[in-house]
């Protein structure tokens, strides 16, 4: 879909003709599944496993051949090859040690951006879902910035996020965290010119 055409789906919620009305559902479930991030950090409440099934839950509702707000329970399979080498049985437990880390002391130290690439990196480490693993792994890291009264980061070069998100992965999480950091600059000012 182009953006104009996303743009009329969250607007109106009438769906665009000559798309799928699976297409339909995953940009308006995106929009709900913002507005709930966004309640969450207003709410400044502590990340819970409970929170991340939720916000998976809300992206794949209605949307055929998904499941949403379950973690997977077999190996994660793209290409004919494993892309995860966490067994299904272990991603609760490992979600809720990324839940402890972050609100534990040590992360509530940790600078806001830190924070936020560390839970998204775990996420996009761990793929706890069968599909939707890079946007809840996204929406998580907003909702952690958006408690801090930091600006939502937006990533307009999704190859270039892609590249950080590789690196983060190999163990290189300066990449990341800079476009990140950048991503929440670029909102400041869009922010501070909008005031202007």
């Amino acid at each position: 879909m182009r953006p104009k055409e996303i743009e009329s789906i969250i607007e109106t919620g009438l769906a665009i003709a000559g798309h799928p009305i699976s297409e339909h559902l995953e940009v308006q479930n995106l929009a709900d599944a913002l507005e709930w991030i966004e309640g969450w950090a207003r709410a400044d409440v502590p990340l819970r496993t409970r929170d991340v099934l939720h916000v998976h839950g809300i992206l794949h509702t209605g949307v055929p051949g998904t499941t949403p707000g379950q973690f997977r329970a077999s190996e994660l399979r793209v290409g004919g090859m494993f892309d995860s080498h966490t067994p299904g049985r272990e991603i609760p437990r490992h979600i809720q040690a990324l839940c402890t880390r972050i609100n534990g002391r040590p992360g509530r130290k940790q600078h806001p951006i830190d924070r936020a690439v560390l839970a998204m990196t775990t996420l996009m480490t761990l793929l706890p879902f069968r599909e939707g693993n890079d946007l809840v792994a996204r929406l998580i890291l907003n909702g952690l910035l958006l408690q801090r009264a930091y600006p939502i980061a937006d990533f307009p070069d999704p190859a270039r996020l892609r590249e950080c998100q590789q690196a983060a992965l190999a163990g290189n999480l300066p990449p990341l965290t800079a476009l990140v950091a950048a991503a929440v600059e670029a909102g400041l000012d869009r922010y501070l010119k909008a005031l202007a």
